[in-house]
């Protein structure tokens, strides 16, 4: 299946469904009790998972995009650190962003 198939056919569906429960709210057509909850738990199901393939490919889109910039400031941090001997590249800094700081008790 296409990327753009993946993504466009749970965004037609949720849209589908949101406009059937409308319908049926505002009287264009009618169904039994069972059908109207089932049509309404469909919806909402089918916006959720249209909401899940759309994180999918910006989380996709954005690792992407980070990957390609860090890799041009790999390029540019490496020709910089010839040049200074005590200079140290972002990709060796990264490790030490994520570990939090612990400071003493009486630490002013």
């Amino acid at each position: 299946m296409s990327r753009n198939l993946r993504l466009c056919t749970p965004i037609v569906t949720a849209i589908l469904f949101v406009i059937l429960v409308f319908m049926n709210y505002l009287g264009y057509w009618t169904a039994d009790r069972f059908i109207q909850i089932l049509f309404f738990l469909m919806m909402i199901h089918s916006v959720f998972i249209a909401g899940i393939e759309t994180e999918k490919k910006t989380k996709k889109q954005k690792l992407i995009n980070r990957s390609l910039s860090t890799n041009n400031e790999d390029k540019e941090s490496a020709t910089r650190s010839e040049n200074q001997p005590g200079f140290r590249r972002s990709s060796q800094l990264a490790k030490w962003r994520g570990m939090p700081i612990i400071l003493p008790y009486n630490f002013k």
